[in-house]
This record gives structure tokens, C-alpha cells and sequence, in this order.
């Protein structure tokens, strides 16, 4: 099954370095925050938060692979463009949350999603129910007479 991936609007976007500005103590400066677009007020906070050059992404915290599919609304839960469920990290730190080991020595993303399978696995695996039938002793001889 393909996994559905949302397009995350800039607005969205503009959302999530915001709060991480907020959250990290920096204020944004007034080109930040007076830019013509939520495109380049995204890329000038990027650049001030992180700073130039550093390839940033962003991650799903949790990862979509291990939310719950809601099928009524077509969403995840928690919603897949949730700026309180986003976070920009650099590129490094996304690779090793997703594919080595997760936030404060947790499994990685994908980790978790492999456990989550396996135990639905365990769960869904049919029950062998054994034949019901007298034991037989294991000795073969027949039985000595006394005398």
C-alpha cells in the first residue's frame, strides 16, 4: 500500500518555523516577518534559525507511517499537515530520527512501524487448535505379570 503524503502548503510551513523560533527564544527580523510570500518569509527564517547554507527538512513527528488512518475524514490522526505535529530538522538529524534510532533513545520511525506490523501480525495469525485424543504411553511392552 502506497502511503498518501500531502503536499504541506507554505502557509503551513510558515506556521511551523515560527513556533520553533518562538520555542528556541529567536526573534525573526523585520524582512522575516514583512516578506512578500509565506514562500520567502519561510526561507529568510530558515535562514536565521539554522543558518545559511544547511540543508533543512521537514519531519512529521510522529512519522505519518506509524498514525492511525482515519478513513471518514481521508486523514491521518493527528491530520498530516498539523503545524503542532511538524518540525524542521536538519538533514543529518531527520535521516538518523527516521532510519536509526528516534528522539531520547526511542526506536526510529521505521523501527516502530516494523514493530507495529509485527505484533498486528501475531494478533491477526489464525489459532491451531489440536486434535483432542487419549495420550499413548510411551512404553510399547506389554506390562510384566507378577508371579
Amino acid at each position: 500500500m502506497k502511503l498518501y503524503r500531502p503536499y504541506i502548503p507554505w502557509s503551513v510551513r510558515r506556521e511551523v518555523i515560527e513556533r520553533q523560533m518562538r520555542e528556541a527564544g529567536v526573534e525573526p527580523t523585520f524582512v522575516a516577518k514583512n516578506a512578500t510570500s509565506n514562500q520567502r518569509a519561510v526561507r529568510f527564517m530558515l535562514e536565521e534559525l539554522f543558518g545559511g547554507g544547511i540543508p533543512v527538512e521537514l519531519h512529521h513527528d510522529p512519522a505519518l507511517v506509524n498514525r492511525q488512518w482515519d478513513t471518514r475524514k481521508k486523514d491521518y490522526v493527528p491530520r498530516a499537515n498539523d503545524p503542532a505535529h511538524l518540525v524542521y530538522l536538519v538533514k543529518d538529524d531527520h535521516e538518523i530520527r527516521t532510519r536509526v534510532r528516534g528522539a531520547h533513545g526511542q526506536h526510529s520511525d521505521l523501527a516502530l512501524a516494523r514493530k507495529r506490523k509485527r505484533v498486528e501480525r501475531k494478533k491477526n495469525k489464525r489459532k491451531i487448535r489440536w486434535p483432542k485424543r487419549k495420550l499413548q504411553s510411551a512404553n510399547r511392552w506389554p506390562k510384566r505379570v507378577k508371579s
